[in-house]
């Protein structure tokens, strides 16, 4: 019998093969700590670029 191919562990793939598909899940809940981490960076981004702007 064809042996069962493991699933390549390919972080390019944006479609969960499987046990991915848990994996992609679980940032879930990381999500709004993710987009405050993401809007702190953009913040202090934005921030001096507003100060840039406004000077």
């Amino acid at each position: 019998p064809p042996k069962p191919q493991p699933p390549k562990p390919q972080p390019d793939d944006p479609e969960p093969d499987g046990p991915d598909a848990p994996d992609a899940e679980e940032p879930k809940p990381h999500g709004p700590e993710s987009t405050a981490s993401v809007r702190g960076t953009a913040s202090v981004t934005g921030g001096n670029g507003g100060v840039a702007t406004t000077t």
